[in-house]
């Protein structure tokens, strides 16, 4: 099944690299720098983990489990991975470091804070808000981040 799937086609050839199986859907897929790897969310909403693999089908990894985090984005230094994760009324912008493992919570509030992608240098990330606006009533924010 390809349907959900994380699907590499190169040269005319189609390798699934994840996905496929019942409720283990694959969602935001993004490159790391080096070209080699890629993360995406894997699960259905409400129970979504980040996780990576390889182009080669090897080095699969899990970044982020538990609870339901979605929408990965490698900072452009690939020393970071900035994510969405929903609970508590409300969904929020997090930051995993790679080399240590640690995590952080960038944005805060009983609102929706989503979609992060990052300023070319990896110094900040900007992000969907609708916080003090309304939900489903976004605007474009941007928070520095100190490494």
């Amino acid at each position: 099944p390809i349907c959900g799937s994380l699907v590499l086609l190169e040269n005319g050839v189609r390798a699934v690299l994840a996905g496929g199986e019942a409720a283990r859907e694959v969602s935001g897929p993004t490159f790391f720098p080096d070209g080699q790897r890629i993360a995406f969310a894997q699960g259905p909403p409400g129970n979504r983990g980040i996780r990576s693999v390889a182009l080669s089908g090897d080095e699969r990894r899990t970044l982020i489990q538990g609870g339901d985090c979605f929408e990965p984005a490698i900072s452009p230094d690939g020393s970071s991975l900035a994510f969405s994760c929903s609970g508590n009324g409300g969904s929020q912008v997090w930051l995993l470091d790679l080399k240590t493992g640690s995590r952080r919570q960038i944005t805060r509030g009983a609102c929706n804070n989503t979609l992060p992608a990052w300023d070319p240098d990896s110094g900040s990330i900007v992000f969907s808000s609708d916080c003090n606006r309304g939900v489903e009533l976004p605007a474009l924010c941007r928070a520095a981040i100190r490494q």
